[in-house]
């Protein structure tokens, strides 16, 4: 019940400053759907906060480019001290994954590629049966009053 209760942050800066994940989430989406509502009113804070998520996104891509340097920063000390042989458990980490991605993506593009296309072929018995059944309803009322039997031979 606590966890309930205390879910709507009582001062949300607070809650940011505590790192309280599941109140900062509902704040935003209250704020976000307060947004919303407001419409035209709220453009301005709307605005804002789009500019400020292209300016994070930004940074993200910049700490991201700069990335692997910060992590061969910190392989080298490693590598220096213990040899070379301490990147062997990392290289079959990596081949391991590299191995489980391949078998993954066959499997399931395998699978997927089975559904959607035994989705498609029966849509395609489905409109198929019921053009099918259209036209012999339309020729079958054009030519009912023709008797196709023949006369029989007296």
């Amino acid at each position: 019940m606590d966890v309930i209760l205390n879910i709507v942050p009582r001062n949300p800066i607070q809650a940011m400053a505590d790192g309280n994940m599941l109140q900062i989430i509902i704040f935003a989406l209250f704020l976000g759907i307060a947004i919303s509502l407001v419409g035209k009113k709220a453009a301005a804070v709307k605005s804002f906060f789009d500019g400020f998520a292209e300016i994070m996104y930004k940074i993200n891509g910049l700490v991201m480019q700069v990335a692997p340097y910060g992590v061969f920063a910190l392989i080298v000390p490693v590598v220096a001290a213990n040899g070379p042989a301490v990147l062997l458990p990392l290289a079959k980490v990596i081949a391991v994954m590299y191995l489980a991605t391949v078998v993954h993506a066959l499997i399931v593009y395998t699978l997927v590629i089975d559904r959607v296309l035994d989705m498609a072929r029966t849509t395609l018995n489905i409109t198929g049966d019921a053009t099918a059944a259209v036209f012999i309803d339309a020729t079958e009322k054009k030519y009912a009053d023709i008797d196709l039997e023949p006369e029989p031979a007296a």
